[in-house]
């Protein structure tokens, strides 16, 4: 399995990644609630399935548009008083969801993929933080 694959079963099974997710994003990082409060956690599920769709398009492909939109999300979040700290352990979290949501298709290769990927992405998100409002 590759990145490209494992995105598309986490598509195709998308009711159970989410909430896998979520328990383990809140469990490790509980002030992290705070910037979902009021948010739809069904309509941030289908953020989430958005999320990898953009990650495995920045890392297999790096569509110029979807890096720059990458980086106005990185504004948005900068905006909303989203710390930039809290990337890494959004990834850790995704990873360790990810792992169990594959169970035996998740190798070393594959996890290597991903955090690639996430790194790719969570440095365009960054630079968003940097963005005047201008630039928008």
């Amino acid at each position: 399995m590759n990145l490209t694959e494992s995105v598309t079963k986490s598509l195709s099974e998308a009711g159970s990644l989410a909430p896998r997710f979520y328990d383990r994003f809140f469990g490790q990082v509980p002030q992290a609630q705070d910037f979902f409060e009021g948010i739809s956690m069904t309509y941030q599920a289908a953020i989430l399935r958005r999320s990898l769709q953009v990650v495995e398009q920045v890392s297999s492909h790096r569509y110029e548009a979807v890096t720059e939109y990458l980086r106005v999300l990185g504004f948005k979040h900068r905006q909303r008083g989203i710390p930039q700290e809290l990337y890494a352990e959004w990834r850790d979290s995704l990873l360790d969801a990810l792992e169990e949501f594959h169970g035996s298709d998740w190798t070393g290769t594959l996890e290597t993929e991903w955090i690639e990927a996430l790194n790719q992405s969570i440095d365009r998100i960054i630079e968003g933080y940097q963005l005047s409002s201008a630039a928008i």
